[in-house]
């Protein structure tokens, strides 16, 4: 499910794209772990869950400093519709309005 929902983020949103693509080999790592008991996997799964909580925590940091700044203080490397959504006006928001669902009757 990480592998689907990185895949749907890698677009426009990398930070959150990273977030997964680390929280991936830490939940690999635990059922391996859980599988075998070999202490050195529980080990290495909490390292690499610790560099996930870190990570997350900088994204979270990210998005609370900017939205006290009414700007971006910290890069989260957006890209695509998730960058013209900050940088563009208004105009860019809405051109893909009116192909969306539910925006016009029926035909």
């Amino acid at each position: 499910m990480l592998l689907i929902l990185i895949a749907a983020s890698i677009k426009g949103k990398i930070l959150i794209s990273l977030v997964l693509a680390i929280a991936v080999p830490r939940y690999i790592l635990s059922g391996l772990y859980q599988l075998t008991g070999l202490p050195g996997l529980h080990l290495a799964a909490g390292i690499v869950g610790l560099v996930v909580a870190t990570a997350a925590a900088y994204g979270a940091l990210a998005l609370l400093l900017e939205d006290a700044f009414q700007r971006t203080v910290l890069p989260m490397g957006r890209r695509g519709g998730s960058s013209t959504a900050l940088r563009g006006d208004l105009d860019d928001q809405l051109s893909r309005l009116r192909h969306e669902a539910g925006v016009r009757r029926q035909l």
